[in-house]
């Protein structure tokens, strides 16, 4: 390489493309203040390219010279993005394209043939706390994929953490947040997530084809191929899939997707962010497609059957009689279809279920499989309503300022801040139905110009399943657990304590606007006067929601104390939410728990 080639190529070592592609982030331990992400040796030609963006920039610039690759190993097939980002920039002429020479590389980009690039996003999971907040990975579309077809054998790019099987929650959690995992880069077929998530986890998948011309694509395909199997440290909040996935879009010039000015990165946050961005003068995101999960595709096809054909369906479920019998026999050839369709579905969902995987259900799902290829193929089309899109939805982050009256200590101000999700009556796409998920949800009360601490939680799920059919596997088990601080009673706003809750219960769908569910639980929580240690709770709850914009929960529960004075006690909260507009809305509570409370809240997302 000349030695002009080596001066000029010194200038572009702190370039924003050279630092991205390096991965490299400030450091105030490095003596070039930077250091990359990746710590692994065989990211860098240099021995101190980790540290030092010049020094492995010069690496690469006399590796260059070498005119014909040497096989696979080749600095050109081993880093195929970085080496055509410095020939275009020294302005040289590639000797040849890696999608051509590179065996390895060749097959693994389909010789050079994919179309364009979709970012996929699955819904969270409240089963496994690694996937609270769902979970995003680049899928490289065929050529087949202009025309519309999926294509499961297309390669994925995903990221995640790399992990003990025998960490419990707590401890996945615990080193989730301070970077006790290493993670890295994999791939695999498309068809693998497609099955692992859509029918073992039960989560919607939503995939978005972005509008990138070839030059975009040929990157981010081939600096996937760089940071393939590279090592990085996790964290659960900040530098996660959804982190290192903006990361590879931000390669491309004009996009700007990972959240800035805050310090978490939420997987849907990025898919809003997605949403806003303009390429070529036009939107990124150029088609939305939408992959049902069984669940979801057994309530579509449950809906759509009429009140007797339901009836039809718990028969054949409960084993009352078979599909010979001429009570289904009898049916027109639709009903059949549609009972058969949905037979198939529950069969696939309810055999993921603990409490559900026996020879019966085994039957039921073969004997179904086979009447239905007796008969014609009829539609596959579902026809229920496809959800929002969930990068149309509102941001993660709520803030709140609430005016109450205190039926014994009069008039106050609440201020809380939610940073992350969303409750049972604001989730919306991507989220799981009249479920609540948050973190660090402060309360503050603010009364005679003295700020007190009202709530503090550090962590607060509600999972529940729908229940919609009501048939075995589909009973709609439900729980909830909440950790932080709350007033020991509603009679004061002073009297903070350390309560640790867990309730297990069962909740139904009895129509789209009418939730309900019934717990036993309770908590274990720090001794203040006559709260006692704990108590035990029957509750339940009913969730309204009369369409996208109007929402209401109630909240029953009988508490029975232990270790206090006070033995019994009725609680009862109630929470109205009106949508104002895409990033606003307005609450009316009252809660009784000793004290009455009474208050309206204006809430702006974030």
């Amino acid at each position: 390489m000349a030695a002009d080639h080596t001066n000029a190529a010194k200038d572009l070592a702190f370039s924003e493309t050279w630092l991205k592609l390096l991965h490299y982030e400030r450091s105030v331990w490095s003596p070039t203040g930077w250091v990359s992400a990746i710590q692994q040796g065989n990211f860098f030609l240099s021995a101190h390219g980790s540290s030092d963006p010049a020094a492995e920039l010069e690496a690469l610039v006399q590796s260059l010279s070498v005119e014909a690759p040497t096989g696979d190993d080749h600095p050109r097939c081993r880093f195929p993005a970085r080496s055509r980002w410095v020939e275009q920039q020294l302005g040289l002429e590639s000797v040849f394209e890696p999608a051509s020479v590179c065996p390895r590389f060749s097959s693994w980009a389909k010789q050079g043939q994919i179309a364009s690039v979709s970012l996929v996003y699955a819904t969270g999971y409240l089963g496994n706390p690694a996937s609270y907040y769902g979970h995003t990975l680049l899928k490289f579309n065929g050529l087949e994929e202009q025309a519309g077809e999926t294509n499961l054998l297309d390669a994925t790019l995903n990221f995640g953490a790399i992990v003990d099987g025998n960490d419990d929650p707590v401890s996945y959690i615990i080193k989730g947040v301070t970077g006790g995992y290493a993670a890295a880069f994999s791939h695999v077929e498309f068809y693998f997530h497609n099955h692992n998530y859509g029918e073992n986890e039960l989560r919607d998948l939503w995939e978005y084809r972005l509008n990138l011309p070839q030059t975009a694509v040929t990157l981010l395909v081939e600096h996937s191929w760089e940071v393939l199997g590279q090592k990085y440290t996790y964290y659960f909040f900040r530098r996660n899939c959804a982190y290192r996935m903006g990361e590879l879009l931000e390669l491309v010039e004009g996009i700007d997707v990972i959240p800035k000015r805050i310090p978490w990165t939420i997987p849907q946050a990025l898919i809003q962010a997605m949403g806003q961005v303009v390429v070529q003068g036009g939107p990124l995101i150029a088609a939305v497609r939408y992959y049902p999960s069984r669940q979801s595709r057994f309530y579509a096809r449950y809906g759509e059957l009429s009140p007797d054909e339901q009836v039809v369906l718990s028969e054949l479920v409960l084993n009352q009689y078979g599909l010979d019998d001429s009570r289904f026999t009898a049916l027109h050839l639709e009903a059949r279809q549609r009972l058969l369709d949905a037979l198939l579905d529950y069969s696939r969902f309810v055999s993921l279920m603990e409490d559900s995987k026996n020879r019966q259900e085994s039957m039921l799902y073969q004997d179904s499989l086979a009447e239905r290829f007796r008969l014609p193929s009829g539609t596959d089309e579902i026809k229920s309503r496809q959800p929002i899109s969930p990068h149309q939805g509102r941001p993660a982050g709520w803030a709140q300022l609430a005016w109450a009256t205190h039926d014994q200590l009069g008039s106050m101000t609440l201020l809380r801040l939610r940073p992350a999700y969303y409750d049972p009556i604001d989730a919306g796409s991507g989220h799981v139905a009249n479920a609540a998920l948050s973190m660090a949800d402060l309360q503050l009360v603010v009364d005679e110009g003295q700020v007190r601490l009202h709530k503090l939680y550090a962590i607060a799920i509600e999972s529940v399943q729908p229940g919609i059919s009501g048939l075995p596997s589909d009973r709609g088990r439900a729980w909830k657990i909440r950790v932080g601080i709350e007033q020991a009673s509603g009679a004061c706003i002073d009297c903070p304590i350390f309560r640790i809750q867990g309730d297990y219960g069962i909740g139904h769908q009895w129509v789209p606007s009418l939730f309900t569910a019934v717990y036993l639980g309770g908590a274990v929580q720090s001794e203040s006067g006559e709260a006692g240690w704990g108590f035990g709770r029957l509750s339940s709850d009913a969730i309204f929601r009369v369409d996208d914009r109007l929402s209401a929960r109630l909240a029953l529960e009988y508490r029975y104390g232990f270790g206090g004075s006070r033995s019994s006690d009725w609680v009862n909260r109630s929470e109205v939410r009106w949508l104002l507009g895409e990033r606003t809305d307005l609450r009316l509570s009252y809660e009784r728990d000793d004290g009455e409370i009474l208050g309206v809240g204006f809430g702006v997302y974030w």
